[in-house]
């Protein structure tokens, strides 16, 4: 859930040619995941393992249990999510937005280069208007476009702890860029 792409292996990846390949990191890079799947709610989870395949069915309440006690365990202390080059798109960071009231502590959010449009910025725009402790947001290089810029200065009308907002290469038109320096008249927070 918290671990840099690049230092996820994926054990299906790990052929014999790569296992002793004379370049062992160059091998385990290429079995890496490129992506990771989004943040998920415990309750998402556990319906979500009720589809998959387990030796016994009987299993499926622990893993969930598992998930569950890691996921209340961690949310609440993390400090940091760097979810950048992931390649997400809308339906990623509207589960991200789900799962974001869970950690409170979280102070940085990177969900720069990716692929992360209108519809899910309106979303974590949406939990970002009662977050009291983020305060540094980068969504460069996505897709947010008008739609999303909007979206993210209606929530700084509200948000009074984001001090660092990054929008850079984001498809904006003078329409957004108007309304987010409307939106800077209520938000006094943002440097």
């Amino acid at each position: 859930m918290l671990k840099p792409a690049k230092r996820r292996l994926d054990l299906g990846k790990f052929t014999t040619e790569k296992m002793f390949h004379p370049d062992l990191p160059y091998a385990m890079e290429k079995c890496s995941r490129g992506t990771r799947p989004p943040l998920r709610l415990p309750n998402g989870v556990a319906q979500e393992l009720e589809h998959k395949s387990f030796f016994s069915r009987a299993d499926v309440p622990t893993v969930a249990k598992l998930y569950e006690t890691f996921f209340d365990a961690v949310a609440p202390a993390q400090h940091t999510l760097d979810l950048s080059h992931l390649a997400w798109g809308d339906s990623e960071v509207c589960m991200l937005a789900k799962a974001l009231p869970h950690f409170v502590s979280l102070e940085s959010l990177d969900l720069s280069r990716n692929r992360t449009g209108a519809e899910g910025c309106e979303a974590l725009a949406e939990a970002l208007k009662v977050n009291t402790a983020l305060t540094d947001l980068n969504l460069y290089c996505n897709g947010i476009g008008p739609m999303g810029a909007k979206a993210m200065a209606e929530m700084l009308q509200f948000n009074t702890t984001l001090t660092s907002l990054t929008l850079a290469r984001n498809k904006l038109d003078a329409e957004a860029g108007k309304a987010l320096a409307d939106a800077l008249k209520f938000n006094t927070a943002l440097t």
